[in-house]
């Protein structure tokens, strides 16, 4: 059967685990068919710190989402980067989008991150917003194992993310006051 533009399309880790009841999971994913919805995630930010990890936003109040991190349910512990609404970028641990602006968008891997797919979710979501799309962190519950450790391809792919982007990066900010809440 073949895919139709409206059809969701999850990018995710396989080290996440959905938490979200089944019908809380369907009725967030929803939001990615809203009119000029590009992705929607678990956390993100409302502009890319100069130091390349969204997460950091939290520092002044502009990261938003939430994830358990850890390997189990016992020992998981929570992780909250703020409300949930619009951001410039998402994390890649989980991504939707429609089938149709995803390939408006493009999945191709862009010529400058050589390293692989190291900064793919920041690739595509910044490319998303810089196309006039609006991205939305949305509360979805989930588990994440990973410990947040950034590999040496992550800091490469960083910096020629940062060099490619030098003339729109910093100047891509959201106001976050004007930003909180769902489509």
């Amino acid at each position: 059967m073949p895919l139709e533009s409206n059809d969701i399309i999850v990018l995710c880790h396989d080290d996440l685990e959905i938490l979200s009841k089944p019908e809380d999971l369907v009725e967030n994913l929803r939001v990615a068919r809203k009119p000029n919805v590009g992705f929607v995630g678990l956390a993100g930010s409302c502009y890319l710190p100069r130091d390349g990890g969204w997460w950091n936003a939290r520092n002044t109040g502009d990261a938003r989402g939430f994830v358990f991190q850890g390997s189990n349910h016992e020992t998981m512990t929570p992780n909250y980067f703020g409300k949930s609404g619009q951001v410039v970028v998402l994390d890649g641990c989980f991504m939707a989008i429609t089938y149709g602006n995803l390939q408006k968008i493009g999945l191709e891997q862009p010529e400058y991150l050589e390293t692989g797919w190291d900064f793919y979710d920041i690739h595509l979501t910044y490319k998303a917003h810089l196309d006039g799309f609006s991205n939305y962190v949305v509360p979805i519950i989930a588990m994440h194992e990973s410990p947040g450790m950034m590999r040496d391809g992550w800091f490469a792919a960083k910096e020629k993310f940062q060099r490619h982007h030098a003339s729109t990066i910093h100047h891509a900010k959201l106001p976050t006051d004007k930003t909180h809440g769902l489509p």
